[in-house]
């Protein structure tokens, strides 16, 4: 942990000297640095790793924004809102900013967002579409699934059962679930064999 947070510290570290300003401020809003520099428990609370660092980060976040967290729900509250907060609260030219900020501070600490709800269900749709896309049999198959079927035919005057599997089922299946189906069928299939030798 340094001993000061300043302007030389944060160029050592290789932040850009039209920066500097701005992440001090925003070190001390966060209270990780006290008014001369020197760090805070909260900045010793985030040289941590996993979910530690990222409950710690939690913390911190919701402390220095107790007011916006207690006005607004942020998985309902669209970034607009969030925007138009730090516009009136704070100052209008630096709100873009200021939102971006927030809304990468809460990522970081796991903290849901109307935001981060909107890209999980995109991502899941556009997973799901891909394995609809692996999935789904042709169109003529579909067809034909959808026609009626007539009824059956016996196999050598015994009754059977056809049985159809669509490719769409084993997409809810379990791996050990797909491999115990393709067992039995086996077996099936080799009874069968067995079956039509002993006739011959």
């Amino acid at each position: 942990m340094p001993n000061k947070v300043d302007a030389d510290l944060l160029q050592d570290y290789g932040i850009s000297k039209g920066n500097v300003f701005a992440l001090l401020s925003t070190l001390k809003f966060l209270n990780l640095i006290d008014e001369g520099g020197e760090p805070t428990a909260d900045f010793g609370s985030l040289q941590t790793m996993g979910e530690e660092f990222q409950g710690n980060l939690e913390q911190i976040i919701r402390k220095a924004y107790a007011d916006l967290f207690s006005r607004f729900d942020l998985t309902k509250d669209s970034r607009e809102h969030i925007r138009n907060y730090f516009a009136r609260n704070y100052s209008a030219s630096q709100a873009g900013k200021a939102t971006t900020l927030f809304y990468g501070l809460c990522s970081k600490a796991g903290i849901p967002t109307i935001e981060e709800k909107a890209l999980r269900i995109a991502k899941a749709r556009l997973v799901s579409e891909k394995l609809k896309g692996k999935i789904d049999t042709t169109g003529e198959e579909e067809q034909e699934e959808a026609e009626p079927r007539e009824k059956e035919p016996e196999v050598r005057g015994v009754p059977h059962i056809d049985i159809r599997i669509h490719s769409r089922d084993f997409s809810s299946m379990q791996p050990n679930q797909i491999q115990v189906f393709f067992n039995g069928l086996s077996k099936v299939v080799r009874q069968r064999e067995k079956s039509e030798e002993e006739e011959s």
